[in-house]
């Protein structure tokens, strides 16, 4: 379109730098700030839930106070990620203060502010400093800071590079899963075409690291939850058959 701007002036606009570059200015500037807030777009995958799990652990090993507010509920299939309840759902009365406090906002997985709904106001209202770390290009520089590499397999994948920038952070266990499930989902369990062997190492150090494959994709892919079961059985109730059976849809 006639007046849009390039790719390049969207770069120089959004500061987008090397991603190897990007994570290497990102890591000190996190490490002198204390009180974070994380959060990720509407309806969130399994690339933008583990990642803001992976990134608060990591914050939290390194002393510093991380709020993960998103404007959905976490859906089922990924709350066995979170046992302890971190990421809550945002409610302006009980989750303002944790705003205001905040040094930084991390917005993961997406870096268009209207994806976040119900915080997108008060993110861009924030004093705070805004860091997107994303593995898509959009056309929506507001942030001060941007980790965003295209050709990375998930934004999973930038935040393992990123932990790994900040130092004096174990992967533990529970940052292992958060960062498996992340890139797992993101690369359709390794079958899409940016799969290479790069994410297979970084996945390899994660199973070191105590992520385990198959708990993490049954629990995403194959853990049958009493609403999805309704679900399954309302929908199949309402199929139809035309074509001589050769065709089927459902009605809703």
């Amino acid at each position: 379109m006639a007046g849009s701007p390039s790719f390049y002036e969207l770069a120089k606009r959004m500061q987008i730098q090397d991603p190897a570059r990007s994570i290497r200015d990102l890591a000190p500037i996190i490490r002198r700030l204390n009180n974070f807030v994380l959060t990720t777009h509407v309806n969130p995958d399994g690339d933008g839930l583990g990642s803001e799990l992976a990134l608060a652990m990591a914050l939290r090993e390194l002393g510093k106070s991380a709020a993960i507010l998103n404007h959905s509920e976490t859906p089922e299939n990924y709350r066995w990620l979170d046992p302890g309840r971190e990421i809550r759902r945002f409610s302006p009365e009980r989750d303002l203060p944790a705003i205001e406090r905040a040094e930084a906002i991390v917005i993961l997985d997406t870096n268009q502010p209207d994806r976040l709904r119900s915080l997108e106001p008060f993110v861009l209202a924030s004093k705070a400093r805004k860091i997107v770390i994303d593995h898509h290009l959009d056309a929506h520089p507001f942030a001060e800071h941007y980790a965003i590499d295209e050709e990375a397999t998930s934004t999973g994948e930038i935040v393992y590079r990123l932990i790994l920038a900040l130092g004096d952070v174990a992967v533990t266990k529970e940052i292992a899963r958060a960062l498996y499930a992340a890139i797992m989902t993101d690369t359709g369990s390794f079958r899409f075409p940016r799969t290479d062997p790069e994410i297979h190492r970084i996945a390899a150090h994660l199973i070191e690291r105590g992520a385990d494959p198959t708990e993490i994709y049954v629990n995403v892919y194959e853990s049958w939850t009493p609403g999805r079961l309704r679900l399954l059985g309302a929908a199949l109730t309402s199929m139809k058959t035309a074509c001589e059976g050769k065709l089927a849809y459902l009605v809703c």
